[in-house]
């Protein structure tokens, strides 16, 4: 008998992470976009029914109600890692609009953005050598900027899992750097570069890429849209810059802080 095509349930990402954040926050009380105000309601209405259908697979794949077949047991994964996938969907919507409309709540601390890379590194290096793929860090030291450390490694771990997925042979580097007044965390892949056609619309919503490999299973594609909010939230910028067969560089500019201010955040 044939299945459904599935994937195993994955570790939660950082965006997964923060999905599951935003799905207990309440709707903007008026004075919100329609948009968010929308989809705040329905990240909250369907949390339940969420919760209760991966509550319920789990407990069957557990033995709680018996045995299971291989079959049955691939099914309940799919159920699993749907019900998740589509639950980090919803919250990554709500994020995008919410750090677009000036609504999200950020910490203002002094990062520094090596201990960013170093640590989006480690919890996406294992992810890499199942591909087959080196995932390499070289970061400058003292590099740091004023912000949220939790979301810009949100936002750095969707550039790596961008490199991730369009890298079929080869690396993919993390490093950070200063460059002038800015402070910059960079992903440089390996992978398919970019299609001239797609540049305009790179950092657009549920965009996918001509360039995407046909034996990889399509992202949310709300990833770059993503990185793009949580940057400009920090007065910085998100880029993609790549040619068709050369890779491609991502790259968070963010405006740098003194490496030991006088003055600490």
């Amino acid at each position: 008998m044939s299945t459904p095509e599935s994937t195993a349930p994955a570790a939660p990402a950082p965006a997964a992470a923060a999905a599951a954040a935003s799905a207990t926050a309440p709707a903007p009380a008026g004075g919100g976009r329609p948009l968010l105000d929308l989809l705040a309601l329905l990240v909250h209405e369907m949390k339940t029914p969420l919760t209760s259908i991966t509550g319920y697979a789990d407990l069957m794949l557990a033995g709680d109600v018996g045995p299971l077949t291989e079959e049955q047991r691939e099914f309940l994964a799919t159920i699993v890692g749907n019900a998740g996938r589509l639950t980090a969907l919803l919250g990554e919507l709500l994020d995008i609009e919410r750090l677009e409309a000036g609504q999200a709540a950020l910490r203002r601390d002094r990062v520094d953005l090596a201990d960013v890379a170093t640590t989006v590194v480690r919890k996406a290096r294992a992810h890499a050598q199942r591909r087959g793929l080196t995932l390499e860090e070289g970061s400058e030291t003292g590099v740091a900027a004023v912000g949220d450390a939790n979301r810009l490694g949100q936002a750095l771990a969707a550039l790596v899992e961008n490199g991730l997925r369009f890298t079929v042979v080869g690396s993919v580097r993390v490093a950070c750097r200063r460059d002038g007044s800015d402070a910059l965390l960079e992903v440089t892949d390996a992978g398919m570069g970019i299609a001239p056609a797609d540049r305009p619309r790179l950092f657009s919503r549920c965009f996918h890429g001509a360039t995407a490999h046909a034996s990889e299973p399509r992202g949310n594609g709300l990833g770059l849209c993503l990185a793009r909010a949580i940057a400009r939230a920090h007065g910085g910028e998100a880029t993609l810059d790549g040619e068709p067969g050369k890779g491609s560089v991502a790259r968070l500019r963010l405006p740098a802080t003194p490496a030991n201010p006088a003055n600490p955040v």
